[in-house]
């Protein structure tokens, strides 16, 4: 794999066409965006040998995580992310035979609602009722690079990863080294993570036994950073905690104090922007409860702000650049909910989205009455439109039941190949026309004729610009990159 001409090849067109910061440089201040520049890019990975590449420092910048946070991010140069991939490509084949079956996060073929997934079976069929609710303090800029070092062990990829560990910091013009932490914002730096961090099950003497499921006294789900340890009694939670402090410490980590915190099911909790939590049911069900999943208030408000800031920046817009900014959000945030009990949630966002519209348009024409207003802006099911484009409602999305992943499954083996097909097939797909265009064209892209689901963007293209853009035999999914082609040969 290291030396593969494919391998060098995807790795460029990953960073420089498909990965969203491929406009985005490195100290070096270089941007590969020309065919010519980017086989020259390709060419030069061919002259690099492993053990003599010096990488660059990774540029410093900060994004906003909450309301007065700022995540840091570590930019490495293009060259470098290229010289990632590759690596990436070469290790991840082996430890994804390795990792836990419990660790969701940065996997392919893996999202969060699989690890929600995890944790309402263990809560609804286990009565495992007390719950710690975990996040490493720093994890990526805390993690000790020995662990990750000794676990990839003779792998000729070594020394190319210990130089990247301890390649620095440019913030500006001042140089910080980076005797710990593996920098956010690099390719190889989730897998890294998840390498240290792998046997954190283990830690807590986690077993299956094939005939009776997980009978072990705590089970652990994992996501990156982020973990939820479930135990039948307090004294098994505080016993798990201890183990698990014991083993994160060698690793130069700890639990964070401020989000660790232990509840009973029936308090509920958050993880990973979902709520969980148990309520009576004695009517309805056997046990005299039932397990809710949940969007979370605060992300539930996260979305309401989103979406007023945006009604308060479009103010005098036109309809279809309003609509064009919304329903992205929109779409985003039913298809991350769509897999919990989100129904009511999403018919009150409905109504919160059908006040918006109706204030934003009469500000606009406050000196018009209400029935004009509506026939200017609004169809008969009460959605804004515009010329070309119709909103959606959070009610579009309907709830899809995930099934839960297979023990020891893994996109890599050809017999699962159906399997892994099925399930990118499920969250892939958005309103009906999108679901009926991904089925009819089986998965594949109509220019490339590789798969869709290959972590880039996926846009509907129109084959005739000249026949109404609705029709649906008129349109076809392909890349964005695909997209852009196709819009220049069409020109050329």
């Amino acid at each position: 794999m290291m030396r593969s001409n494919a391998n060098r090849l995807m790795a460029v067109r990953r960073v420089t066409q498909i990965n969203k910061g491929r406009r985005t440089p490195g100290i070096d201040q270089k941007v590969y965006e020309t065919p010519a520049e980017r086989l020259q890019l390709a060419q030069e990975l061919v002259t690099i040998r492993v053990n003599d590449w010096q990488p660059l420092p990774v540029k410093r910048i900060y994004i906003p995580k909450k309301p007065a946070k700022m995540r840091p991010l570590g930019i490495p140069t293009q060259l470098d992310r290229c010289f990632q991939a590759i690596v990436k490509n070469a290790l991840e084949p082996y430890w994804e035979a390795q990792f836990e079956h419990f660790s969701f996060g940065f996997r392919p073929g893996r999202r969060a609602t699989d690890a929600i997934t995890a944790i309402f079976k263990f809560t609804l069929k286990g009565a495992r009722l007390i719950i710690l609710d975990a996040d490493i303090k720093g994890a990526f800029d805390n993690m000790s690079h020995d662990p990750i070092m000794d676990n990839i062990g003779n792998s000729p990829t070594r020394f190319i990863v210990r130089k990247w560990l301890e390649a620095g910091i440019m913030e500006g013009v001042e140089f910080s080294p980076t005797p710990q932490g593996t920098p956010q914002g690099g390719i190889v730096s989730p897998l890294l993570a998840n390498i240290a961090l792998h046997g954190m099950e283990a830690a807590i003497g986690m077993e299956r036994s094939n005939h009776q499921g997980w009978q072990c006294p705590t089970v652990l789900v994992r996501y990156a950073d982020d973990f939820v340890a479930m135990s039948w009694t307090v004294e098994d939670n505080r016993i798990a905690e201890a183990k698990l402090q014991d083993w994160l410490s060698p690793r130069g980590l700890e639990m964070s104090a401020e989000k660790t915190t232990t509840r009973h099911l029936d308090e509920g909790f958050d993880f990973l922007g979902f709520h969980i939590r148990r309520y009576p049911a004695k009517a309805t069900k056997r046990s005299g409860f039932r397990v809710m999943v949940t969007p979370a208030k605060e992300n539930v408000s996260r979305i309401k702000d989103d979406l007023r800031e945006i009604y308060k920046r479009r103010r005098t817009h036109k309809t279809d650049n309003l609509i064009a900014e919304i329903n992205p959000k929109i779409r985003g945030w039913c298809l991350y909910y769509r897999h919990c009990s989100s129904w009511n949630t999403f018919a009150k966002l409905t109504t919160f989205l059908w006040h918006r519209n109706w204030r934003w348009a009469l500000r606009r024409h406050s000196n018009k009455g209400t029935n004009w207003t509506k026939v200017k802006y609004f169809n008969s099911n009460w959605r804004l439109v515009g010329e070309d484009k119709v909103m959606l409602k959070f009610t579009d999305f309907k709830y899809i039941r995930l099934p839960s992943l297979l023990t020891g499954a893994s996109p890599d083996n050809p017999d699962e190949e159906e399997y892994w097909e099925k399930r990118r097939s499920i969250p892939s797909v958005g309103l009906k026309a999108k679901a009926k265009l991904w089925r009819r064209q089986k998965g594949l892209c109509e220019f490339c004729k590789g798969e869709l689901d290959n972590g880039e963007e996926i846009v509907q293209h129109h084959l005739d610009p000249e026949r109404p853009r609705y029709i649906l035999d008129n349109q076809v999914l392909i890349h964005e990159t695909c997209h852009q082609k196709a819009h220049h040969q069409r020109t050329a």
